[in-house]
């Protein structure tokens, strides 16, 4: 798959740190590749709470900043005669933030810096399979404490409560309380933020004013 030769307002190009697939002529899995949890090709998937796994089929070679290599035969992500859809992205200094932090599992849960106000906040545990991806934005939950959350991988409605606080700051996030959905003692997380007003954006758009 050929990205384009789009380049950023920087005129620098940047490999994808979080991408995937999803077949559109049959049942599968939604598959998310990433190499922000250890620089490697890890992969979880959307639709269920798996942890994270490496080294694994068909993404033997890592992605550059023009081309994901497809690999061998997978009804996931490559099987023969079938369409498929790829959604790719990679952290943008002011627009979006890509990257793992570690829980504490207390009240006030560790600081993540994403150099902007986050409008969207994604976030998976990736060594446990209990934990859901949750989701959280500035829309719903306009002040902080932020606790209407919904998950990616379940039809259920938005839930909400103090077990799923965050605060949204300026520059970053603070999950608060012991949820293991975002906050378990020593846990790894995988994060996807985009900002509410972002600085810069990709292809020479303009942000809108405030």
């Amino acid at each position: 798959k050929d990205f384009g030769d789009e380049k950023l307002e920087n005129n620098s190009e940047k490999k994808p740190e979080f991408w995937m697939w999803k077949r559109l002529t049959g049942t599968s899995n939604w598959i998310v590749y990433t190499t922000a949890i250890d620089g490697g090709s890890d992969y979880l998937t959307l639709n269920n709470a798996n942890t994270s796994n490496s080294g694994v089929s068909p993404w033997s070679t890592l992605p550059t900043s023009s081309v994901a290599t497809v690999g061998t035969n997978n009804t996931d992500t490559c099987n023969a005669g079938d369409n498929y859809v790829m959604y790719a992205w990679h952290s943008v200094p002011g627009y979006s933030r890509i990257g793992t932090y570690a829980g504490n599992g207390n009240a006030n849960g560790p600081y993540v810096d994403c150099g902007f106000r986050p409008a969207f906040i994604m976030t998976k545990s990736t060594s446990n399979g209990s934990y859901w991806w949750e989701m959280v934005d500035n829309k719903r939950s306009p002040i902080n404490p932020s606790q209407r959350t919904l998950y990616a991988n379940k039809n259920d409605a938005e839930y909400s409560g103090s077990g799923y606080n965050k605060d949204i700051f300026s520059n970053g996030f603070k999950p608060r309380g012991g949820n293991g959905g975002h906050n378990d003692n020593a846990e790894t997380y995988l994060f996807m933020a985009f900002a509410e007003q972002p600085e810069v954006t990709p292809f020479g758009s303009q942000s809108n004013a405030r």
